[in-house]
């Protein structure tokens, strides 16, 4: 009997052995694996945006950081406000370099002397600026709710001049639906407004003449190609892209996997591969959409969650996001 039992027991110590073995990788390769939580934090992170190889500008609370060194690790905190902070705007060329938009309507210029300007009623969901020819005023814009109406009902555009010295309201554009995205062209005088109940509005500045587009599913977010010629339009469902010459024709679209919550994705466009639309989304990873060739292309990650913004670093060629969570992720397409 002994001598029949110990191969099985042998065979078991074996199975055990391997199982454990593959248990152990397998919790060293999430720990292991490249995704780091962003230091000197707290609470959520509601925007952020990449600025060079070694710098990023993020927003949480009632906060504005700056990230530095490998992997961001090293955080300062730039801004702090009394008031909950939400959007957050950059342009390198302008007078004023970064504004952020609080929940209360107010747009605050961190590293300035400048005091905070009320610009609409409500949440400020997204802001940007605009330059003049040659960099020496700029134009402040921001969107989001009017404070009156419930949320999604309701809302207001922005424009504030900045001509070097002293800050004006300018025009205020109403909507009837919360505008939730906003791009600004630089090209031309035009600005291109997402609003939360499947409108996309195109205006002309020059002229406050409104175009507008009905999608399918509802705007969570909308993106300029860099040329301008291109607007990626993050729908509930899908992601679709359109000509800006014609908006209503939809020349490209992926779907997103839609589950029991809300689904949570963010893009952005390539910026050395032109046509090229970096979509991450929750529970799936990055996609890569091909506009021209229509090709897709996945870096898989189920741990994505609730990602903030996406980038591609041209240093070591990674693509990179945050989460809501201030987890960092960083990945690389596999050849």
């Amino acid at each position: 009997m002994a001598s029949t039992r110990s191969p099985r027991i042998r065979q078991r110590f074996v199975l055990t052995g391997i199982m454990l073995v593959c248990l152990c990788s397998f919790i060293a390769w999430q720990i292991m694996k490249p995704r780091y939580l962003l230091s000197g934090v707290t609470n959520s992170c509601f925007n952020a945006e990449y600025i060079a190889p070694d710098t990023l500008l993020a927003v949480g609370n009632r906060k504005l950081y700056e990230f530095k060194g490998q992997n961001y690790s090293e955080s300062t905190i730039l801004y702090a406000s009394e008031t909950r902070l939400f959007s957050l705007g950059i342009h390198r060329d302008s007078p004023v370099k970064v504004i952020v938009g609080d929940l209360e309507g107010r747009i605050h210029f961190p590293e300035t002397d400048l005091a905070p300007v009320k610009a609409i009623g409500g949440v400020v969901f997204a802001c940007g600026i605009k330059t003049s020819w040659d960099s020496s005023e700029c134009t402040i814009i921001a969107a989001g709710h009017d404070g009156v109406q419930d949320m999604g009902w309701g809302g207001n555009v922005r424009l504030i001049r900045y001509n070097g010295k002293t800050l004006e309201l300018g025009k205020n554009y109403e909507f009837e639906w919360t505008p939730k995205s906003l791009c600004i062209a630089r090209k031309s005088n035009t600005i291109i407004v997402g609003c939360a109940s499947k409108e996309v509005i195109h205006i002309d500045l020059d002229t406050d003449m409104r175009k507008t587009i009905r999608v399918e599913g509802g705007v969570i977010n909308c993106v300029l190609s860099h040329d301008e010629n291109l607007l990626a339009v993050d729908e509930y469902e899908s992601v679709t892209v359109r000509r800006v010459a014609d908006l209503e024709e939809v020349i490209a679209s992926i779907p997103i996997q839609k589950n029991e919550k809300r689904i949570h994705t963010c893009i952005r466009w390539h910026p050395t591969q032109p046509e090229v639309l970096m979509i991450a989304e929750a529970g799936v990873g990055i996609k890569l959409l091909n506009v021209s060739s229509q090709e897709i292309q996945i870096i898989k990650n189920p741990d994505i969650t609730e990602p903030t913004t996406i980038w591609f670093s041209e240093h070591d060629h990674t693509f990179n996001l945050v989460e809501r969570d201030w987890r960092f992720i960083t990945m690389k397409l596999e050849k």
